[in-house]
């Protein structure tokens, strides 16, 4: 599955989520996991899908971190406001990621 191709405005994002790329120009994991209100694990999950960019800091591959833009948490953020990831039972369902039209 491609990576979304959304064009988007980072000015519409909430201050909570503008305000860290503030001192950094981008965030480990946990912490856009913190931001976006769910868990480390089920945002590893939505990474599987392919469908959302990132970037790997490390060296050949030895202790490899995911980090993250502000535009790649403004493309998830928006996303996640068309269609949650999170069902009724608590549970993450990727197949409800969708782009926004």
């Amino acid at each position: 599955m491609p990576i979304l191709d959304l064009k988007l405005h980072t000015d519409d994002l909430p201050e909570l989520l503008r305000a860290p790329f503030r001192e950094c120009a981008t965030l480990p994991l946990p912490k856009v996991a913190k931001l976006l209100g769910m868990h480390p694990q089920t945002l590893r999950a939505m990474l599987k899908t392919g469908k959302f960019s990132y970037q790997h800091k490390g060296i050949d591959g030895y202790r490899r971190h995911k980090r993250f833009t502000l535009d790649d948490v403004a493309r998830m953020w928006h996303t996640m406001l068309v269609s949650p990831v999170v069902g009724p039972d608590g549970a993450c369902d990727d197949e409800k990621i969708v782009p926004l039209r």
